[in-house]
């Protein structure tokens, strides 16, 4: 027990007053017998306590009654959070009562439920193991030992105690509920849906189950069922916390990015200070195309929450799709200062640099992302061709041929080591090169370019001329930034 509850005689007499008096002083106490009885097991705290109080210290009254005196005091003690108290009740209970298990039990149980509200965790789990030792049937104990068991992170265990709890009472749809939340967070998707199921069998309006059971189907990769109970949980009750946010993210998975967005701002709606669901919405603009809306909502977000990295992070890269390359790279340094170890914050920030004119800083960049991830062909690429415009050519080189090894699909690259291959007049390694690039990117103007001047270097004018007419077709028609 700890030292806070260790209370000499006087100590509690005065807690008793005290509570008696925060409660309501001038509280008649019943007159007859009979009364003061049926006083005691009020639902009103404020009647129960002194009530039960006359009882208690009636000398000539029978242990059952001084049992049951004490027991609905702790009641009335937990009800007004007067912990400490009930917990004192409830030990004196087990104490004058002659033996009964199953008041035993219970009495247990709400000793445990006690210690657990003070979160004395240890002196919980020992009343609960007490209780179930004299009633194995006690579903709440069960049910309060599972509680005790998530807060430690005690996830077997939890769900070992509630299966217990759906065994006493297999109609009771919370119960599904919080196993398949267990399931859920342990990434067992099939059960979590099967108990998420069971909940909405027997509760079909309970909007919850179907938010739940969209987050398992999303997770297992079940997007049109994970759509189907999201829009169902908004149906039922559009103004219950999370429900927007699933259907938002469950439109999103399906790449509908718009109405993602209309179902963040109801979500938002609910709670406009919720920094996680602006980020959230933030993404789902950026995915749209619609970036200056996007760094709007990551701004909001880091404003009310500026320890947020993922938003500067996504803020930056929205920077990088505006070309606002210096607030970009102040992004990536932000996220940088917090992690300094995340190589794809150095990439960005290269690009950023690079847009700059900061080349030296890009290379520098790019250099550190390589280092923690060497299997970053993005990063081998663009540092190659910032090799190649400062005139190293065989370090440009080099550079590309470890991005195609990693990535024998990257058409920039293949494009990159085939112009710093026509820089050295290896004509034939640069059109080998530049004829893989616009095979993997038949949309690449500048591998036409390239490919045309290796052309003409070789005395294929004819090639030359038609390479170099689709580069001025696809120059064209691309948009302008």
């Amino acid at each position: 027990m700890s030292a806070r509850r260790l209370l000499s005689a006087a100590g509690l007499a005065f807690g008793l007053l005290a509570a008696t008096t925060r409660l309501a002083a001038a509280q008649a106490v019943e007159h007859s017998e009979g009364g003061i009885r049926e006083a005691c097991t009020s639902p009103k705290p404020e009647v129960a306590i002194p009530n039960c109080t006359h009882l208690i210290r009636d000398k000539d009254e029978p242990e059952t009654v001084l049992a049951t005196a004490l027991q609905n005091r702790a009641y009335a003690y937990q009800r007004i959070g007067e912990t400490d108290l009930a917990v004192l009740d409830y030990r004196a209970v087990l104490k004058v009562r002659k033996r009964d298990f199953r008041l035993d039990s219970r009495t247990y149980g709400n000793l445990g439920a006690a210690y657990a509200q003070l979160g004395e965790e240890h002196e919980a789990l020992e009343s609960f193991a007490l209780a179930l030792a004299n009633d194995p049937n006690l579903g709440s104990a069960y049910v309060n030992r599972a509680a005790v068991y998530i807060k430690q992170g005690d996830r077997a265990h939890a769900i070992e105690d509630l299966g217990q709890a759906i065994r006493i009472s297999p109609k009771d749809f919370e119960l599904y509920l919080r196993r398949g939340v267990l399931f859920s967070n342990l990434g067992d998707n099939d059960r979590a849906i099967a108990d998420f199921t069971y909940a909405i069998a027997l509760s079909p309006r309970t909007a919850i189950a179907y938010r739940m059971r969209s987050f398992a189907a999303r997770a297992k990769g079940d997007l049109a069922q994970a759509k189907a109970d999201a829009e169902a949980a908004a149906r039922l009750d559009p103004r219950i916390k999370g429900v927007h946010l699933e259907l938002a993210f469950s439109l999103q998975a399906a790449g509908d990015f718009d109405r993602a967005v209309d179902e963040f701002t109801q979500e938002i709606a609910l709670d406009p200070k919720d920094a996680q669901t602006l980020k959230s919405r933030g993404d789902a603009l950026l995915a749209a195309g619609r970036s200056k809306e996007a760094i709007a909502d990551y701004g909001r977000a880091i404003a009310l929450d500026p320890a947020a990295v993922t938003a500067f992070n996504n803020r930056g890269v929205a920077y990088l799709k505006a070309k606002a390359w210096r607030e970009a790279a102040d992004d990536f340094g932000a996220v940088i200062k917090a992690y300094p170890g995340e190589y794809t914050a150095y990439f960005n920030r290269g690009q950023a640099l690079a847009g700059l004119g900061d080349a030296g800083g890009a290379m520098k960049d790019y250099s550190r992302a390589i280092e923690l991830q060497p299997a970053m062909s993005g990063a081998w690429r663009n540092r190659g061709e910032l090799r190649a415009l400062a005139g190293d050519l065989d370090g440009a080189v080099a550079d590309f041929n470890e991005a195609i090894a990693r990535n024998p699909s990257d058409a920039e690259a293949w494009r990159g080591r085939g112009a710093a291959q026509l820089g050295r007049r290896l004509v034939a390694a640069a059109l080998t090169d530049l004829t893989r690039a616009i095979a993997l990117d038949p949309s690449d103007a500048a591998a036409y370019h390239y490919r045309s001047r290796a052309y003409a270097d070789s005395n294929q004018a004819a090639n030359a001329i038609r390479d170099d007419e689709t580069y001025v077709k696809l120059s064209a028609s691309r948009p302008k930034d």
